[in-house]
């Protein structure tokens, strides 16, 4: 059996609206950010503004980067079982304005317990080829 409220809706409404009302409480606590969090947006601001938005074109183009990676795997004799899946240029270090591009290779190449997984190409062609670490067992 249902009772009337005071302002006429039924008892099950007025448990609803108050579970609403709970809920959106607990929300509002849940988005009140921490003291630090001001600090942590101002670190996060100044940390922008290492990586210009209109930088320098890179000293070696994409397309040629490409063509260094693909001659990786042609030299080795491995371009019809793997590929370039990603070709990306990176910072080397937060602090450092140089840059380098980063071509990965799918699948990763086998080398006796460790996989190759790419290549790093400097802004002068040169190659670096990136290898995991062996697994431990």
């Amino acid at each position: 059996m249902k009772t009337k409220c005071q302002n006429g809706s039924t008892e099950s409404q007025a448990r609803l609206k108050e579970e609403e009302r709970s809920l959106q409480a607990k929300s509002a606590r849940r988005l009140k950010l921490p003291p630090c969090s001001l600090a942590l947006t101002w670190f996060l601001v100044l940390l922008s503004w290492n990586f210009p938005a209109a930088a320098a074109p890179p000293a070696l183009t994409a397309d040629k980067a490409a063509k260094i990676a693909q001659e990786q795997l042609t030299s080795r004799n491995l371009q019809g079982r793997h590929h370039i899946s990603s070709l990306v240029l990176e910072k080397s270090s937060i602090a450092s304005k140089e840059v380098r591009w980063v071509a990965i290779f799918t699948p990763s190449i086998p080398l006796g317990g460790r996989k190759e997984i790419g290549a790093e190409i400097g802004m002068d062609g040169s190659v670096v080829r990136l290898v995991n670490k062996a697994a431990k067992p």
